[in-house]
């Protein structure tokens, strides 16, 4: 009983947040004990989801605009570190920071002197010009999301291939939209930062699915399915630093 309900929980928390950056680490939360619960988590993600929420990354252009909200965007991640620490086992700790070392690593180098973000400000107001036709993209892939957990069907298999190859479109998507808008070399800006963030859950859970072969099937478990959905959702939403 207690564990169908975490499971609504977890599935109600991610549609009505989806607008946020939090949705993962509300998601985590809620499937933990009372002293790790939700409202820890959901403090130390705020300054995040009041980012993205606001729309505020959408007038950074300049370097002291970027510097205003970093400090935000480092408390919070600082704070889910303790979180890790404190609220998870070792081995679900050691595969958390594995599979987000390229979301820590994007946000330290997003808000430090240095050629990233020099290039982060260089394309960024040809990127937010983009942002309706990204939003296309991301749409997509969250209804994907949406659809899968509302069949509630136990073949994993054919859950992790959908949300895999769904997740594939939306990089793809992304980066012919940034393309065609912006020219080539910010195209490839923004691909390697999504590339950046998705590349350990792309290779620990969607290896078997590249863009060439999402109709191929493949043995997965039920907790699989799980974390890959998890993950690429704050994988998409955090990619909101881009282009919101």
């Amino acid at each position: 009983m207690v564990d169908n309900l975490k499971v609504d929980l977890c599935r109600k928390l991610r549609v009505e947040t989806c607008g946020s950056i939090s949705v993962q680490y509300v998601v985590l939360a809620s499937c933990r004990g009372h002293e790790c619960g939700q409202e820890n988590l959901l403090k130390c993600a705020r300054p995040l989801g009041k980012i993205t929420n606001n729309n505020n990354l959408g007038f950074v252009t300049t370097k002291s605009e970027l510097q205003a909200l970093c400090p935000d965007l480092q408390s919070s991640m600082k704070c889910i570190n303790s979180y890790t620490k404190n609220c998870m086992p070792e081995n679900q700790r050691q595969n958390f920071n594995s599979l987000y070392q390229g979301v820590n690593i994007a946000i330290k180098e997003l808000c430090q002197d240095g050629s990233y973000q020099d290039a982060f400000l260089k394309h960024a107001p040809c990127m937010q010009k983009v942002q309706t036709d990204y939003e296309l993209c991301s749409k997509r892939y969250q209804q994907s999301v949406i659809e899968l957990e509302s069949k509630n069907t136990t073949k994993s298999s054919e859950n992790v291939k959908s949300v895999c190859c769904a997740f594939r479109e939306f990089l793809a998507c992304s980066h012919h939209t940034v393309r065609r808008k912006c020219g080539e070399e910010t195209a490839e800006f923004t691909k390697d930062f999504l590339d950046r963030m998705s590349n350990s859950l792309i290779k620990m859970h969607c290896s078997l699915y590249t863009q060439s072969e999402c109709i191929v099937s493949g043995a997965a478990t039920t907790s699989q399915v799980r974390i890959i959905t998890q993950l690429t959702t704050v994988l998409l939403l955090a990619s909101h630093y881009l282009f919101t």
